[in-house]
């Protein structure tokens, strides 16, 4: 083989690793960084009315679902304890960007943004030592961790303000 056919190999060689490299970092982009139109978790530490709003939920409220599993296997596919602190990394978790040197890498964020992306939380959380919780209308969603890990429970009240207010 000559040296002019070599270095033809060597260059398309190389044009296909960069153009595999190129699709693979699209590819990436399209899963971990699906969510940037959304709007991202925050996370702040609850009030004493935000307590309060917590009881009231819990001791008035019709509890519809109690799910002990799907926050628990979402953990455990990512590698986060299932703890708050774990629910709170992987909803507030910032993705890195592609890296062409890192595949081990690029694959625990492509689990990460998937699993994210598909038990997502949006907007703002209320946290306890042990919980996460909103109330948002009529529904409020609660985390609770336990020595089993993370239990989620969905409340509904079936009186807004408007219908618990006396007729006139």
């Amino acid at each position: 083989m000559n040296l002019k056919t070599l270095s033809s190999i060597i260059i398309f060689s190389l044009l296909l690793l960069v153009g595999h490299q190129l699709y693979l970092k699209n590819k990436y982009d399209e899963v971990v960084f699906i969510d940037l139109a959304f709007e991202h978790v925050v996370v702040t530490d609850a009030t004493n009315q935000d307590l309060a709003k917590l009881d009231d939920v819990k001791n008035t409220w019709d509890l519809i679902n109690e799910d002990t599993s799907t926050a628990n296997m979402a953990l455990n596919s990512v590698g986060l304890p299932k703890t708050i602190d774990g629910l709170t990394k992987l909803w507030t978790h910032v993705p890195l960007a592609y890296s062409f040197v890192s595949p081990k890498r690029n694959k625990k964020e492509l689990i990460m943004a998937a699993t994210r992306n598909l038990y997502f939380e949006r907007g703002e959380l209320c946290e306890t030592k042990n919980s996460l919780f909103r109330v948002s209308g009529k529904v409020a969603v609660i985390y609770t961790e336990t020595k089993d890990g993370i239990t989620n429970y969905v409340y509904h009240n079936q009186l807004s303000e408007q219908d618990a207010a006396p007729n006139r």
